[in-house]
């Protein structure tokens, strides 16, 4: 009864972090016009950046895909595509926080999709775990 309880939860919670990231600006963005003390600092979201957009499209997409489908082979190649787009998020993501830049500060999106990984694997270890528990 946990088990299934804590799977529910890690489904929503994991819905609503694809949904923020799409939501929240993922960082800030110094643009300087003509003067340097005419400048601003713009909000970029995640389709302002093409890397990012391709690597989280593909995974919008299986995730509910995974969600829907019944067939365990078709269920264990996305996954596979779920971890590996969840991986390369997370190393796009982490590279944006650690690779310090004088104009580009970190924001929301780009917190909120370094959880992404960390739960998707919680998730579907969750799921491998309760499958396990009810076959025997």
């Amino acid at each position: 009864m946990k088990r299934t309880f804590l799977n529910k939860v890690l489904l929503v919670v994991l819905t609503i972090l694809l949904i923020l990231t799409l939501a929240v600006p993922y960082c800030s963005v110094f643009s300087a016009l003509e003067d340097f003390n005419d400048g601003i600092w713009q909000y970029n979201y995640l389709f302002d950046d093409f890397i990012l957009s391709i690597v989280f499209i593909p995974l919008t997409v299986i995730w509910p895909m995974y969600l829907i489908i019944k067939n365990n082979t078709v269920k264990k190649v996305t996954r596979f595509f779920l971890l590996l787009f969840s991986f390369l998020l997370f190393l796009i993501s982490l590279a944006g926080v650690v690779f310090i830049s004088p104009d580009l500060v970190p924001s929301f999106g780009l917190y909120i999709s370094l959880l992404i990984l960390p739960f998707m694997i919680c998730f579907l270890l969750n799921e491998h775990l309760l499958k396990k528990e009810n076959a025997a």
